[in-house]
């Protein structure tokens, strides 16, 4: 029964055309007693993040109800740091980056490489990084634990649930039914996890910019060179010169991993994802690819973006970041 008012109620939400019958035999959500309202809005959490917090904007009832599950939703969006981000403008909720810099010409872009040290007639290369994601220890071990703890509450709250019994016009509870005590599982970090970009606006169609991971300090970086699908390593300017002792190194520019975006930039899809120590990528339909490994367990590691030319600008296509333990 449980099961099937949540599927009433995800078909209900804005991204589901609901018929009248659908909506005339779904209950009152928001009539529910507190343990059933949050069993379901954890299988809604469970299925898919945006319906959850859709379910919990619902009406302002559902809003203090549900408030937790709304603080769980939102530990799994990924933003890009302000205070990590350099000659760039963030936007639409930490989503959207936009290189910043004078109007173009020439000498006038503000990009860097290796040989360049970060500087080009005194304009920065546009340098960003997100949140720390869940393959990093610390956290992780929130992020884990949160799962773990909020699947412990899931166990009771269906065992709670099944003591209650409900009439056409009426929910009685059954004898008993109190909830198993139950300890959360041990915290364990996420072994996967993958998020996506999408570029908004590049300069002449071109793909002049990368997409990675960064080390938790955003001094060196991990990534894709979207114009010729090759890895790359680099550097904060003035930062290091190899990368974090036990991080693996590679050579600059060095191997064609994915897909060239040159000419096709704009519109494209670049899929990200680190699963066991290897950083993979996914441009557009295309194949998973590993383009580096050797990552230590845990690293911490953040979502990282690097820009060449003024106006130039990438999305996360998803507002949050997909992980598995």
């Amino acid at each position: 029964m449980l099961v099937g008012t949540a599927r009433a109620v995800h078909r209900m939400l804005p991204d589901h055309a609901a018929s009248a019958t659908e909506i005339e035999a779904a209950p009152m959500i928001d009539t529910l007693p507190e343990v059933m309202l949050a069993y379901i809005a954890q299988l809604v959490l469970f299925d898919s993040l945006p319906s959850a917090l859709r379910f919990g904007q619902a009406c302002k009832s559902l809003q203090r109800r549900l408030e937790p599950v709304r603080r769980q939703a939102a530990a799994r969006r990924v933003r890009w740091v302000p205070e990590l981000t350099a000659s760039a403008a963030i936007s639409d909720d930490g989503r959207s980056l936009t290189k910043l810099g004078p109007p173009l010409g020439r000498g006038e872009f503000g990009w860097a490489d290796c040989w360049t040290d970060g500087w080009v007639d005194g304009w920065a290369d546009g340098w960003a990084a997100g949140e720390l994601l869940p393959t990093t220890t610390t956290a992780a071990e929130a992020a884990a634990a949160q799962c773990a703890a909020a699947k412990a509450q899931l166990a009771a709250l269906q065992a709670l649930a099944s003591a209650w019994t409900v009439g056409e016009s009426s929910m009685t509870r059954s004898n008993g039914g109190r909830p198993p005590s139950s300890a959360a599982a041990a915290p364990a970090r996420a072994d996967f996890c993958e998020w996506s970009v999408r570029i908004e606006r590049s300069h002449q169609n071109d793909g002049a910019m990368y997409v990675g991971v960064c080390d938790a300090e955003c001094t060196c970086a991990w990534g894709l060179w979207l114009s010729y699908g090759k890895r790359v390593l680099t550097f904060q300017h003035g930062a290091r010169r190899s990368p974090p002792a036990g991080y693996p190194s590679v050579e600059y520019h060095d191997a064609v991993v994915c897909e060239k975006l040159a000419g096709y930039a704009e519109g494209a899809v670049v899929g990200v994802v680190l699963e066991g120590g290897n950083l993979s990528f996914r441009v557009n339909d295309g194949p998973v690819v590993v383009a580096v490994s050797g990552f230590p367990r845990g690293a911490p590691l953040r979502p990282w973006a690097k820009m060449y030319y003024a106006g130039d600008t990438v999305r996360f296509s998803r507002a949050y970041v997909d992980f598995k333990s």
